[in-house]
C-alpha cells in the first residue's frame, strides 16, 4: 500500500515481530522485539540512512510487557529525505518544540532582583540573641542531676 504524500512516500507495513525473539528467554524479548523491529527496516529501506521509530511504537510493542510483547504489529513509514520514520498507522507526527532563548541581559537583571529582595528580608529579621555557652563542667553537672531524677522515679514502689 503505497501512498505519494506532501512530505514524502508513505508506506504501511505488518510486521511480523515473533520471527526476531521466538528463541529469545523471556525478559531479553521486549529488546529484541525492538532491536528485530529496526533491523526489519534497515534491510526493507535501502535508501534510508537514518530510522527513527516513535514512542507510540515502543509502547504499542510493550504494553502487555517485556516478556510478552507483540507478535505482529502494523505501522506506517515515511520517509522525509534520508530519514525513515516508522510510526503507528492512526500516530500523527509530533511537532518540535520552539525552544525559547533566554537573553543574558534578562537574567542579570532578574538575579539582581532576586538577590535585593533576599538582603531586604533578612536585614527586617530581629537579630538573634546570643546565649551563652555552657561548658563542659555545667552540662556534667545537669545529666548528674538529670539521672538522679530518674532513679528517684524507678525506685519509687507502685501502688496498685
Amino acid at each position: 500500500m503505497t501512498k505519494n504524500d506532501a512530505s514524502g512516500k508513505e508506506r504501511i507495513y505488518i510486521v511480523n515481530l515473533r520471527n526476531g525473539f521466538k528463541d529469545v528467554s523471556g525478559p531479553r524479548r521486549g529488546k529484541v522485539a525492538m532491536k528485530y523491529l529496526r533491523a526489519y527496516f534497515e534491510k526493507n529501506v535501502k535508501e534510508a540512512s537514518d530510522i527513527k521509530i516513535s514512542n507510540g511504537v515502543n509502547h504499542a510493542v510493550l504494553k502487555s510487557g517485556i516478556k510478552d510483547p507483540l507478535h505482529k504489529i502494523k505501522v506506517k513509514l515515511t520517509m522525509d529525505g534520508d530519514t525513515a520514520k516508522v510510526m503507528l498507522p492512526d500516530e500523527k507526527e509530533a511537532k518540535k518544540k520552539k525552544i525559547r532563548k533566554i537573553k543574558p541581559q534578562d537574567t542579570k537583571s532578574k538575579l539582581q532582583e532576586m538577590l535585593a529582595a533576599k538582603t531586604a528580608s533578612t536585614s527586617q529579621k530581629a537579630p538573634e540573641k546570643d546565649s551563652p555557652k555552657k561548658s563542659a563542667e555545667e552540662k556534667f553537672e545537669e545529666q548528674v542531676q538529670a539521672d538522679k531524677k530518674t532513679e528517684k522515679v524507678k525506685d519509687e514502689p507502685k501502688k496498685d
